[in-house]
Protein backbone atom coordinates (compact mmCIF):
# COMPACT_ATOMS: atom_id res chain seq x y z
CA UNK A 1 0.00 0.00 0.00
CA UNK A 2 2.97 2.06 0.50
CA UNK A 3 3.56 5.10 2.66
CA UNK A 4 0.00 6.41 3.96
CA UNK A 5 0.52 10.76 3.46
CA UNK A 6 -1.55 13.18 5.74
CA UNK A 7 -4.72 14.60 4.75
CA UNK A 8 -7.06 17.43 4.62
CA UNK A 9 -10.48 16.83 3.86
CA UNK A 10 -12.02 19.98 4.78
CA UNK A 11 -9.26 22.07 2.75
CA UNK A 12 -12.21 24.42 0.64
CA UNK A 13 -14.46 24.43 4.10
CA UNK A 14 -11.64 25.90 6.35
CA UNK A 15 -10.34 28.44 3.94
CA UNK A 16 -14.03 29.74 3.58
CA UNK A 17 -14.20 29.89 7.52
CA UNK A 18 -10.76 31.24 7.42
CA UNK A 19 -11.83 34.18 4.92
CA UNK A 20 -14.46 35.00 6.71
CA UNK A 21 -13.04 35.28 9.62
CA UNK A 22 -10.56 37.64 7.90
CA UNK A 23 -13.49 39.84 6.57
CA UNK A 24 -14.90 39.81 10.05
CA UNK A 25 -11.70 41.07 11.50
CA UNK A 26 -11.23 43.83 8.72
CA UNK A 27 -14.79 44.95 8.94
CA UNK A 28 -14.01 44.69 13.05
CA UNK A 29 -11.15 47.14 12.52
CA UNK A 30 -13.10 49.40 10.78
CA UNK A 31 -15.97 49.49 12.83
CA UNK A 32 -13.35 50.56 16.00
CA UNK A 33 -12.07 52.97 13.64
CA UNK A 34 -15.85 54.93 13.08
CA UNK A 35 -16.39 54.15 16.88
CA UNK A 36 -12.96 56.01 17.85
CA UNK A 37 -14.21 58.48 15.56
CA UNK A 38 -17.40 58.94 16.59
CA UNK A 39 -16.51 58.83 20.14
CA UNK A 40 -14.30 62.20 19.10
CA UNK A 41 -17.31 63.98 17.72
CA UNK A 42 -19.18 63.35 21.19
CA UNK A 43 -16.86 63.83 23.26
CA UNK A 44 -16.42 67.90 20.93
CA UNK A 45 -20.07 68.17 20.70
CA UNK A 46 -20.34 67.62 24.44
CA UNK A 47 -17.54 70.50 24.62
CA UNK A 48 -19.10 73.14 22.41
CA UNK A 49 -22.56 71.99 24.61
CA UNK A 50 -20.42 72.77 27.69
CA UNK A 51 -19.50 76.49 26.15
CA UNK A 52 -22.86 77.35 25.11
CA UNK A 53 -24.45 76.69 28.45
CA UNK A 54 -22.12 79.36 29.86
CA UNK A 55 -23.07 81.44 27.19
CA UNK A 56 -26.48 81.20 27.12
CA UNK A 57 -26.15 81.76 30.95
CA UNK A 58 -24.27 85.01 30.92
CA UNK A 59 -26.67 85.84 28.27
CA UNK A 60 -29.88 85.35 30.67
CA UNK A 61 -27.52 87.37 33.91
CA UNK A 62 -27.07 90.25 31.22
CA UNK A 63 -30.55 90.06 30.01
CA UNK A 64 -31.92 90.23 33.15
CA UNK A 65 -29.72 93.30 34.20
CA UNK A 66 -30.88 95.15 31.40
CA UNK A 67 -34.23 94.35 32.33
CA UNK A 68 -33.76 95.62 35.65
CA UNK A 69 -32.70 98.83 34.10
CA UNK A 70 -34.98 99.32 31.89
CA UNK A 71 -37.75 98.65 34.55
CA UNK A 72 -35.96 101.32 36.14
CA UNK A 73 -35.79 103.39 33.31
CA UNK A 74 -39.73 103.89 32.16
CA UNK A 75 -40.44 104.36 35.98
CA UNK A 76 -38.32 107.55 35.92
CA UNK A 77 -39.50 108.14 32.45
CA UNK A 78 -43.30 108.29 33.46
CA UNK A 79 -41.88 110.53 36.98
CA UNK A 80 -40.36 113.07 34.57
CA UNK A 81 -42.88 112.97 32.23
CA UNK A 82 -45.26 114.35 35.43
CA UNK A 83 -42.82 116.64 36.59
CA UNK A 84 -42.90 118.62 33.23
CA UNK A 85 -46.18 118.54 32.53
CA UNK A 86 -47.16 120.33 35.79
CA UNK A 87 -44.15 122.95 36.09
CA UNK A 88 -45.90 123.50 32.24
CA UNK A 89 -49.46 124.21 33.91
CA UNK A 90 -47.62 126.05 36.26
CA UNK A 91 -45.86 128.44 33.79
CA UNK A 92 -48.91 128.71 31.76
CA UNK A 93 -51.26 129.89 35.15
CA UNK A 94 -48.51 132.01 36.43
CA UNK A 95 -48.05 133.76 32.96
CA UNK A 96 -51.55 134.11 32.72
CA UNK A 97 -52.04 136.00 36.61
CA UNK A 98 -48.82 137.78 35.89
CA UNK A 99 -50.89 140.44 33.14
CA UNK A 100 -53.08 141.21 36.21
CA UNK A 101 -50.75 141.44 39.03
CA UNK A 102 -47.24 143.08 38.62
CA UNK A 103 -45.51 141.34 41.44
CA UNK A 104 -41.85 140.91 41.01
CA UNK A 105 -41.90 137.35 43.11
CA UNK A 106 -44.39 136.41 40.16
CA UNK A 107 -41.70 136.60 38.03
CA UNK A 108 -39.19 135.16 39.94
CA UNK A 109 -41.38 131.56 40.05
CA UNK A 110 -42.52 131.95 36.58
CA UNK A 111 -39.02 131.75 35.27
CA UNK A 112 -38.48 128.53 38.29
CA UNK A 113 -41.30 126.96 36.92
CA UNK A 114 -40.24 127.32 33.33
CA UNK A 115 -36.62 126.32 34.65
CA UNK A 116 -38.13 122.95 36.35
CA UNK A 117 -39.93 122.29 33.01
CA UNK A 118 -37.07 122.46 30.78
CA UNK A 119 -34.85 120.21 32.94
CA UNK A 120 -37.77 118.32 33.22
CA UNK A 121 -38.09 117.61 29.57
CA UNK A 122 -33.77 117.08 29.34
CA UNK A 123 -34.10 114.35 31.93
CA UNK A 124 -37.15 112.87 30.36
CA UNK A 125 -35.22 112.92 26.84
CA UNK A 126 -32.23 111.58 28.60
CA UNK A 127 -34.06 108.20 29.47
CA UNK A 128 -36.33 108.26 26.10
CA UNK A 129 -33.13 107.75 24.90
CA UNK A 130 -31.81 105.63 27.17
CA UNK A 131 -34.83 103.13 26.97
CA UNK A 132 -34.38 102.94 23.39
CA UNK A 133 -31.00 102.04 24.00
CA UNK A 134 -31.55 98.95 26.38
CA UNK A 135 -34.48 97.48 24.16
CA UNK A 136 -32.58 97.51 21.33
CA UNK A 137 -30.10 95.90 23.81
CA UNK A 138 -32.38 93.36 25.35
CA UNK A 139 -33.69 92.46 21.81
CA UNK A 140 -30.15 91.57 20.37
CA UNK A 141 -29.61 89.21 23.83
CA UNK A 142 -32.57 87.49 23.23
CA UNK A 143 -31.98 86.91 19.35
CA UNK A 144 -28.90 85.73 20.14
CA UNK A 145 -30.00 83.82 23.05
CA UNK A 146 -32.50 81.98 20.76
CA UNK A 147 -30.10 81.64 18.66
CA UNK A 148 -27.97 79.54 20.80
CA UNK A 149 -30.76 77.42 22.14
CA UNK A 150 -31.47 76.05 18.41
CA UNK A 151 -27.81 75.55 17.98
CA UNK A 152 -27.33 73.50 21.55
CA UNK A 153 -30.82 71.78 20.26
CA UNK A 154 -28.89 70.88 16.83
CA UNK A 155 -26.09 69.77 19.02
CA UNK A 156 -27.97 67.28 21.29
CA UNK A 157 -29.71 66.04 17.79
CA UNK A 158 -26.50 65.39 16.42
CA UNK A 159 -25.00 64.13 19.47
CA UNK A 160 -28.60 61.56 20.04
CA UNK A 161 -27.44 60.38 16.07
CA UNK A 162 -24.03 59.25 17.12
CA UNK A 163 -24.73 57.49 19.99
CA UNK A 164 -27.61 55.61 18.41
CA UNK A 165 -24.36 55.02 15.93
CA UNK A 166 -22.35 53.94 18.72
CA UNK A 167 -24.64 51.48 19.66
CA UNK A 168 -25.44 50.04 16.22
CA UNK A 169 -21.52 49.71 15.71
CA UNK A 170 -20.75 48.11 19.46
CA UNK A 171 -23.86 45.72 18.61
CA UNK A 172 -22.35 44.78 15.01
CA UNK A 173 -18.50 44.32 17.03
CA UNK A 174 -20.11 42.35 19.28
CA UNK A 175 -21.79 40.34 16.61
CA UNK A 176 -18.56 39.50 14.59
CA UNK A 177 -16.94 38.58 17.63
CA UNK A 178 -19.45 36.15 17.97
CA UNK A 179 -19.06 34.99 14.81
CA UNK A 180 -15.68 34.48 15.10
CA UNK A 181 -15.76 32.64 17.74
CA UNK A 182 -18.12 30.34 16.21
CA UNK A 183 -16.09 30.04 12.91
CA UNK A 184 -12.69 29.11 14.87
CA UNK A 185 -14.84 26.21 17.08
CA UNK A 186 -16.14 24.91 13.42
CA UNK A 187 -12.42 24.98 12.36
CA UNK A 188 -10.89 23.79 15.27
CA UNK A 189 -13.51 20.69 14.84
CA UNK A 190 -12.85 20.39 11.09
CA UNK A 191 -9.00 20.06 12.61
CA UNK A 192 -9.99 17.50 15.18
CA UNK A 193 -12.11 15.25 12.52
CA UNK A 194 -8.83 15.85 10.04
CA UNK A 195 -7.10 14.49 12.87
CA UNK A 196 -9.22 11.27 13.49
CA UNK A 197 -8.69 10.81 9.97
CA UNK A 198 -5.00 10.78 9.37
CA UNK A 199 -5.02 8.30 12.51
CA UNK A 200 -7.86 5.82 10.89
CA UNK A 201 -6.16 6.27 7.43
CA UNK A 202 -2.93 4.57 9.27
CA UNK A 203 -5.76 1.27 9.33
CA UNK A 204 -7.68 1.99 6.78
CA UNK A 205 -5.22 3.06 3.78
CA UNK A 206 -6.02 5.63 1.20
CA UNK A 207 -9.89 4.45 0.69
CA UNK A 208 -10.40 6.34 4.04
CA UNK A 209 -10.53 9.43 2.65
CA UNK A 210 -13.70 9.46 1.16
CA UNK A 211 -15.75 7.00 2.80
CA UNK A 212 -15.32 8.76 6.00
CA UNK A 213 -16.22 11.98 4.11
CA UNK A 214 -19.29 10.46 3.17
CA UNK A 215 -20.09 8.75 6.58
CA UNK A 216 -19.39 11.78 8.75
CA UNK A 217 -19.69 14.91 6.04
CA UNK A 218 -22.90 14.27 4.12
CA UNK A 219 -22.92 17.57 1.74
CA UNK A 220 -26.42 18.90 1.21
CA UNK A 221 -28.28 22.51 0.47
CA UNK A 222 -26.30 23.04 4.26
CA UNK A 223 -22.99 21.51 3.79
CA UNK A 224 -21.86 22.69 6.97
CA UNK A 225 -24.76 21.51 9.14
CA UNK A 226 -23.22 18.77 11.09
CA UNK A 227 -20.41 20.74 12.42
CA UNK A 228 -22.63 23.52 13.35
CA UNK A 229 -24.29 21.03 15.65
CA UNK A 230 -21.12 19.29 16.37
CA UNK A 231 -19.87 22.66 17.40
CA UNK A 232 -22.72 23.52 20.05
CA UNK A 233 -22.28 19.84 21.53
CA UNK A 234 -20.58 21.65 24.38
CA UNK A 235 -23.21 24.01 25.16
CA UNK A 236 -26.30 21.79 25.23
CA UNK A 237 -24.14 18.94 27.33
CA UNK A 238 -25.47 16.07 24.64
CA UNK A 239 -22.50 13.93 25.97
CA UNK A 240 -20.77 14.05 29.29
CA UNK A 241 -18.95 12.24 31.75
CA UNK A 242 -20.34 10.71 34.33
CA UNK A 243 -19.44 8.56 37.79
CA UNK A 244 -19.87 4.64 37.99
CA UNK A 245 -20.94 4.92 41.30
CA UNK A 246 -23.00 7.73 43.18
CA UNK A 247 -21.80 8.82 46.38
CA UNK A 248 -23.91 6.50 48.85
CA UNK A 249 -23.32 3.49 46.53
CA UNK A 250 -19.20 4.20 46.54
CA UNK A 251 -19.99 4.04 50.36
CA UNK A 252 -21.19 0.69 50.33
CA UNK A 253 -18.53 -0.05 47.94
CA UNK A 254 -15.61 0.62 50.41
CA UNK A 255 -16.90 -1.60 52.91
CA UNK A 256 -17.80 -4.39 50.49
CA UNK A 257 -14.61 -4.07 49.20
CA UNK A 258 -13.35 -4.78 52.58
CA UNK A 259 -15.55 -7.60 53.04
CA UNK A 260 -14.25 -9.50 49.59
CA UNK A 261 -10.19 -8.70 51.20
CA UNK A 262 -11.07 -10.61 53.84
CA UNK A 263 -12.61 -13.49 52.47
CA UNK A 264 -10.81 -13.66 48.78
CA UNK A 265 -14.15 -12.79 47.02
CA UNK A 266 -13.96 -10.37 43.54
CA UNK A 267 -16.44 -7.18 43.85
CA UNK A 268 -17.82 -5.92 40.45
CA UNK A 269 -20.40 -3.05 40.42
CA UNK A 270 -23.15 -2.62 37.38
CA UNK A 271 -23.06 -5.71 36.48
CA UNK A 272 -25.35 -6.72 33.63
CA UNK A 273 -28.28 -8.86 34.50
CA UNK A 274 -28.05 -10.99 31.48
CA UNK A 275 -24.06 -11.95 32.55
CA UNK A 276 -25.44 -13.15 35.82
CA UNK A 277 -27.58 -15.38 34.33
CA UNK A 278 -29.13 -16.52 30.77
CA UNK A 279 -31.77 -18.66 29.86
CA UNK A 280 -30.90 -21.85 29.71
CA UNK A 281 -31.72 -24.33 26.76
CA UNK A 282 -35.47 -24.02 25.97
CA UNK A 283 -36.94 -27.10 24.58
CA UNK A 284 -39.20 -27.42 21.82
CA UNK A 285 -41.04 -29.93 23.45
CA UNK A 286 -43.28 -27.30 25.53
CA UNK A 287 -44.14 -25.38 22.53
CA UNK A 288 -46.37 -25.85 19.48
CA UNK A 289 -43.81 -24.38 16.74
CA UNK A 290 -40.67 -22.71 16.58
CA UNK A 291 -42.55 -19.19 16.42
CA UNK A 292 -44.20 -19.46 19.91
CA UNK A 293 -40.46 -20.92 21.44
CA UNK A 294 -38.97 -17.51 20.10
CA UNK A 295 -41.72 -15.71 21.59
CA UNK A 296 -41.07 -17.04 24.88
CA UNK A 297 -37.33 -16.67 24.51
CA UNK A 298 -37.50 -13.17 23.52
CA UNK A 299 -40.18 -12.37 26.21
CA UNK A 300 -37.82 -13.44 29.16
CA UNK A 301 -35.19 -11.63 27.22
CA UNK A 302 -37.27 -8.46 27.57
CA UNK A 303 -37.49 -8.73 31.43
CA UNK A 304 -33.73 -9.11 31.96
CA UNK A 305 -31.79 -7.39 29.15
CA UNK A 306 -31.83 -3.74 30.48
CA UNK A 307 -31.50 -4.54 34.03
CA UNK A 308 -28.38 -4.32 36.20
CA UNK A 309 -27.42 -5.66 39.92
CA UNK A 310 -25.51 -2.73 41.96
CA UNK A 311 -22.83 -5.12 43.02
CA UNK A 312 -22.27 -9.02 42.56
CA UNK A 313 -19.13 -11.08 44.60
CA UNK A 314 -17.43 -13.81 42.79
CA UNK A 315 -15.82 -16.44 43.99
CA UNK A 316 -12.20 -16.71 42.39
CA UNK A 317 -13.83 -19.43 39.92
CA UNK A 318 -15.71 -16.11 38.50
CA UNK A 319 -19.54 -17.55 39.56
CA UNK A 320 -21.54 -15.46 41.19
CA UNK A 321 -21.84 -15.96 44.94
CA UNK A 322 -24.11 -12.99 46.10
CA UNK A 323 -25.89 -10.07 44.60
CA UNK A 324 -26.20 -6.82 46.66
CA UNK A 325 -28.96 -3.91 45.65
CA UNK A 326 -28.80 -0.22 47.24
CA UNK A 327 -32.02 0.90 47.69
CA UNK A 328 -32.87 4.65 47.92
CA UNK A 329 -36.26 5.65 48.78
CA UNK A 330 -37.60 5.84 45.06
CA UNK A 331 -37.72 1.95 45.58
CA UNK A 332 -40.35 2.05 48.41
CA UNK A 333 -41.62 5.44 48.92
CA UNK A 334 -44.87 6.42 46.92
CA UNK A 335 -43.99 10.01 48.37
CA UNK A 336 -40.66 10.49 46.41
CA UNK A 337 -40.45 12.46 42.89
CA UNK A 338 -38.97 9.47 41.55
CA UNK A 339 -41.04 6.09 42.82
CA UNK A 340 -42.81 4.40 39.87
CA UNK A 341 -44.29 1.10 40.26
CA UNK A 342 -42.38 0.00 37.21
CA UNK A 343 -39.31 0.23 39.36
CA UNK A 344 -40.64 -1.89 42.09
CA UNK A 345 -41.78 -4.40 39.70
CA UNK A 346 -38.54 -4.50 38.24
CA UNK A 347 -36.87 -4.69 41.28
CA UNK A 348 -39.31 -7.89 42.39
CA UNK A 349 -38.86 -9.45 38.86
CA UNK A 350 -34.80 -9.33 39.75
CA UNK A 351 -35.50 -10.61 43.12
CA UNK A 352 -37.41 -13.61 41.71
CA UNK A 353 -35.10 -14.71 39.07
CA UNK A 354 -32.15 -14.63 41.06
CA UNK A 355 -34.07 -16.78 43.79
CA UNK A 356 -34.91 -18.96 40.68
CA UNK A 357 -31.43 -19.46 40.17
CA UNK A 358 -29.79 -19.97 43.76
CA UNK A 359 -28.15 -16.73 43.93
CA UNK A 360 -27.97 -15.13 46.74
CA UNK A 361 -29.26 -11.35 47.31
CA UNK A 362 -28.89 -8.97 50.16
CA UNK A 363 -31.18 -5.27 49.74
CA UNK A 364 -29.57 -2.66 51.97
CA UNK A 365 -31.69 0.95 52.23
CA UNK A 366 -29.57 4.01 52.85
CA UNK A 367 -30.78 4.80 55.41
CA UNK A 368 -28.54 1.61 57.21
CA UNK A 369 -25.79 2.71 55.14
CA UNK A 370 -25.74 5.96 56.53
CA UNK A 371 -26.09 4.21 59.99
CA UNK A 372 -22.90 1.95 58.87
CA UNK A 373 -20.88 4.49 58.31
CA UNK A 374 -21.19 6.64 61.09
CA UNK A 375 -20.96 3.90 63.40
CA UNK A 376 -18.19 2.37 61.92
CA UNK A 377 -19.88 -1.64 62.78
CA UNK A 378 -19.00 -3.25 59.94
CA UNK A 379 -18.57 -6.46 61.38
CA UNK A 380 -22.18 -7.63 61.75
CA UNK A 381 -23.03 -6.08 58.15
CA UNK A 382 -20.20 -8.79 57.03
CA UNK A 383 -21.67 -11.14 58.91
CA UNK A 384 -25.29 -10.88 57.52
CA UNK A 385 -23.41 -10.78 53.85
CA UNK A 386 -21.65 -14.63 55.14
CA UNK A 387 -25.38 -15.72 56.59
CA UNK A 388 -27.07 -15.01 53.24
CA UNK A 389 -24.62 -16.56 51.33
CA UNK A 390 -24.38 -19.43 53.14
CA UNK A 391 -28.48 -19.73 53.54
CA UNK A 392 -28.78 -18.66 50.06
CA UNK A 393 -31.05 -16.52 51.29
CA UNK A 394 -33.05 -13.11 49.78
CA UNK A 395 -32.45 -10.83 52.71
CA UNK A 396 -33.85 -7.11 52.88
CA UNK A 397 -31.58 -5.25 55.24
CA UNK A 398 -34.52 -2.29 55.62
CA UNK A 399 -35.38 -0.40 58.71
CA UNK A 400 -38.69 -1.26 59.96
CA UNK A 401 -40.12 1.96 58.47
CA UNK A 402 -38.88 1.58 55.13
CA UNK A 403 -40.16 -2.15 55.50
CA UNK A 404 -43.67 -0.85 56.40
CA UNK A 405 -43.50 1.62 53.26
CA UNK A 406 -42.52 -0.94 51.14
CA UNK A 407 -45.32 -3.46 52.42
CA UNK A 408 -47.88 -0.73 51.63
CA UNK A 409 -46.63 -0.24 48.13
CA UNK A 410 -47.44 -3.85 47.43
CA UNK A 411 -50.60 -3.88 49.44
CA UNK A 412 -51.70 -1.25 47.55
CA UNK A 413 -50.63 -2.96 44.08
CA UNK A 414 -53.09 -6.06 45.79
CA UNK A 415 -55.97 -4.11 46.15
CA UNK A 416 -55.75 -2.05 42.42
CA UNK A 417 -54.50 -5.12 40.31
CA UNK A 418 -53.80 -3.40 36.40
CA UNK A 419 -52.82 -5.01 33.39
CA UNK A 420 -49.54 -4.95 34.71
CA UNK A 421 -50.00 -5.23 38.40
CA UNK A 422 -51.16 -8.68 37.73
CA UNK A 423 -47.81 -9.78 37.01
CA UNK A 424 -46.49 -7.94 39.87
CA UNK A 425 -48.76 -9.56 42.27
CA UNK A 426 -47.70 -12.89 40.79
CA UNK A 427 -44.07 -11.57 42.23
CA UNK A 428 -45.29 -9.90 45.13
CA UNK A 429 -46.63 -12.97 46.52
CA UNK A 430 -43.53 -14.62 45.89
CA UNK A 431 -41.79 -12.59 47.75
CA UNK A 432 -44.50 -12.10 51.05
CA UNK A 433 -43.61 -16.26 51.30
CA UNK A 434 -39.64 -16.83 50.43
CA UNK A 435 -38.01 -12.92 51.33
CA UNK A 436 -36.42 -12.00 54.82
CA UNK A 437 -36.98 -8.33 56.59
CA UNK A 438 -34.15 -7.43 58.92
Amino acid sequence: MGEIRETDLFTSERDNYSNAIYRLEKEIASSQSELSKIRMKISDKESDIRNLDQIIQLNYNESNVIDNKLSSCCDKLLKYKKSMILFLIAFLVIYKLSAYIDFSIISFIFLVCLLCAVFSAIFFLHYYVNRKSLRYKNDSLRANLQSDLLKKQALDSEIGELFKRNVELESKITDHMSNIEEFKSIMENYNNFNKLANDFKGKYGEVFDESFKFAFYPRNSSTNKLFTYLAKFDECSCYKSVSLLSEKEKMLYTILNKFCQNKSYLLFSKVRFMDIINLGTVTSQYFNNEKNKENVIEFYQNIIKSKHIDFVLYNSNFKPIICIELDDESHFNENNKFFSYDSVRNQIQKDLILSYCKIPLLRIDIDNINNLINTQSYDSFHNQITDCIRNKQHVYFYTEENVNKFKSVVSKYHEHPTTRGRVFMIFANFLQKSIIFL
